[in-house]
Parts: structure tokens; sequence; C-alpha cells
């Protein structure tokens, strides 16, 4: 309840004396950890998902949830493990959804590492989830990750992962604005229909202004 409330301190709290008089009561470790996780701190979350699972190994919640803090902490082989965990006790669909971000952001490394063998293995893992959440999930979560890694540094290693991955068409876009920013010639976009063109120059001139960003932080 207070949890719901958003006083997440408070929660900790009472979990804390609830687990101090019942701690094998695997759910309080788990609320616990997920109570952790809204307060930021992380490793506490990692170890009360643990305790949770040393309790009840087969708790998918506590697996998704640890899964999740690994990914925040990006420890994506990690978090990949604790998800393929999850999936394997139950259909819920969202512990697929998080398996195949971190299949994605593996497979996304293993390119950028030029190990191409592993990048199509991890993906071949994501893809194990299109049938689960449909090809309309599936292909916005594939876009939604790739967007948030893409940099300008990256880019090269980007478009090697979607064209490996057969996203060409499906990303066509996408694969253009890299392209024009790569090469900065113009006619890859001059050549567009009118719809594209507009497409593509908005996909650039976003990735324009993360490196925009990138560079003011530094």
């Amino acid at each position: 309840m207070l949890a719901e409330l958003g006083q997440f301190e408070a929660a900790v709290e009472s979990y804390d004396k609830a687990l101090q008089i019942k701690p094998q009561m695997h759910e309080a470790w788990n609320c616990r950890g997920t109570a952790l996780c809204h307060l930021s701190r992380f490793e506490e979350a990692t170890e009360s998902y643990d305790k949770a699972l040393q309790i009840k190994p087969n708790q998918y919640q506590a697996w998704n949830n640890k899964g999740y803090i690994l990914l925040t902490l990006d420890r994506p082989q990690e978090a990949f493990t604790a998800f393929d965990q999850a999936v394997s006790l139950t259909n819920d669909s969202k512990p697929w959804r998080n398996r195949t971000e971190a299949s994605l952001i593996l497979s996304l490394n293993a390119i950028s590492e030029s190990n191409p063998a592993q990048s199509l293995h991890y993906l071949n893992e994501a893809r194990k989830s299109e049938s689960i959440i449909g090809p309309e999930q599936w292909m916005s979560l594939v876009l939604n990750t790739i967007l948030s890694s893409i940099n300008i540094n990256n880019l090269p290693s980007i478009r090697d992962f979607l064209t490996h991955a057969g996203l060409d068409q499906q990303l066509f876009p996408l694969i253009r604005a890299i392209d024009y920013l790569v090469t900065g010639n113009e006619e890859l976009i001059e050549k567009l229909s009118p719809e594209y063109r507009k497409i593509v120059t908005e996909v650039a001139k976003a990735l324009k202004e993360r490196q925009v960003r990138e560079h003011a932080d530094v």
C-alpha cells in the first residue's frame, strides 16, 4: 500500500519489519526490491530479489525484476540470463519483451565488437518473442532499442546491424538517415519521394541534435 502511494522509503521500512518476523516471505523480499528500485538503490534491490529467489526459485516476477535492474546497471548479459529464467516460468509477455531488449542490446554490442556470429545468435534469441508479443510490438521494440543505443560514433555499426538483421526495408528511413549522416551525400535524400524525404530529414535532424547534446555534456 505504501509503495502504491509512492512512499517508497516507508515501504522499505515496513517490509524490513515484516521480514524480521517472517524472513521466508518471498513476496515481501520481491516487493522490497521494487521499492528499493524506485529509490535508485539498485544493488540493494538486486540483493532483495536474490533473497526472494533463494526462497522461491520459480518466482518469475523476481527473475524479471532482477533482470530489469541488471539492464539498468548496463549488465545486459546477466539481465538476459535473468529474463531467460523468467520466460521459462511464465507465458506473460512482459518478461518476453524485456528478454528481447536484452537480446537486441547484446546483438548490437557484438556488431560493434566485430563479432557477427554472436550478433546473429542474440538476434535470433530476440526473434523468439515475435510470435508472442506480436510483429508490430516486436518491431517497435527493435526501433526503440536502436534509437536508445544510437549515437554519432556508432552509426556504421548500427547500419551493419540493420543489414545483418535483414531490417533494411522495414527501417528504410533510419537506414537512409544513417547513410546520409555518414557520407554527407545530399543526393541520398534528394532522390527520395517527398513523403520519405520528410521522414528521413526528421530522423537525421534528431540524430544530429543528439550529437550536439552529447558534446554539450562533455
